[in-house]
């Protein structure tokens, strides 16, 4: 609920916090049930395909699909870690953890 929170609040012109003080629970509920009879614009959509006919018209690309204009979301990719890292790591938690215990003996 908290990401239809924050597509609420662009198409509305406010923040999240606006919204959170002004709106009822049960208005916000209604603004649910309408956006699952009838989404709200997507204004990244909006654009792709206003990004795909400009394209097109002006001769761009006659193969190009809307998913071409839309932005991607770049993940990266996680990474083996080598087995003297992981040592290293092990290390440096380990001396940290030795130096708690040593600090809570009685002297």
């Amino acid at each position: 609920m908290r990401r239809f929170a924050f597509r609420l609040a662009g198409h509305l012109n406010m923040t999240v916090g606006e919204i959170e003080r002004r709106m009822s629970a049960a208005e916000f509920r209604e603004w649910i049930a309408f956006d699952n009879v009838d989404p709200l614009p997507d204004p990244y959509w909006s654009s792709a395909m206003l990004a795909m006919v400009i394209a097109r018209v002006f001769g761009g690309s006659k193969t190009a699909e809307i998913a071409d204009f839309l932005p991607a979301r770049k993940r990266a990719k996680p990474q083996r870690q080598s087995n003297a890292m992981m040592k290293s790591l092990m290390s440096v938690f380990g001396a940290k953890q030795n130096a708690q215990v040593q600090s809570r003996k009685p002297k």
